[in-house]
């Protein structure tokens, strides 16, 4: 027996669909996963991680993606504009725009993301709560990091959230773990890769 779908529900589904379609379109296309060492002359490999604590836990805190295809890109995920400019985001008057320049990482994980050859400043993320409704939780981040002319690759650091119940951010520091994304980064590209500390300021 086919179960039946609601118009409401049906509705309810095709705009999260056109959310994460819309979403994807935004952002992932344009700082992609790091395929190939070294990047473009105008290009550099960014590596970093975003954690929070208490870390996220999916079932409950992120709703409405069920039977929602593409999701995977935005459990656990922080998604983080940047800017050559100092300029943060207003999760008020967010536009599209905002997210041209953004790094997606999943937390707990490290990312190795192509990016600009140039200062690059975090202008704040966001973290899905509630696809259906289109709800975001904000994170601040008003921190920036250099690219040394030399530098292939550039790790930025971990950037730690320490919440609180309610999703308030209580703490934000930039934790040095270069020897262990040395590790991750040379198993990905190679004994001779190099990685150049840039963190994050």
């Amino acid at each position: 027996m086919r179960k039946r779908i609601s118009v409401s529900g049906l509705a309810a589904r095709l705009c999260a669909l056109v959310a994460v379609l819309s979403l994807s379109a935004c952002i992932p296309v344009y700082m992609l996963p790091a395929k190939q060492y070294p990047a473009k002359p105008s290009s550099v490999i960014v590596v970093g991680k975003f954690e929070v604590s208490p870390a996220i836990n999916v079932d409950f805190e992120q709703t409405g993606m069920e039977g929602v295809w593409g999701t995977k890109h935005i459990q656990n995920h922080l998604v983080m504009a940047t800017s050559k400019f100092p300029a943060r985001v207003n999760p008020e008057t967010m536009q599209a725009t905002e997210w041209k320049d953004a790094i997606s990482g999943e937390f707990g994980k490290t990312f190795m993301v192509k990016g600009p050859r140039q200062q690059t400043f975090l202008r704040g993320g966001a973290m899905m709560a509630d696809l259906q409704k289109n709800s975001r939780v904000w994170f601040p981040a008003d921190k920036y990091y250099d690219v040394p002319a030399n530098a292939t690759a550039v790790y930025i650091g971990t950037i730690r959230y320490t919440r609180g119940d309610f999703f308030e951010i209580k703490r934000v520091q930039v934790i040095d773990h270069y020897r262990q994304a040395l590790q991750e980064f040379r198993a990905r590209f190679g004994p001779n890769a190099v990685l150049t500390k840039s963190l994050l300021k």
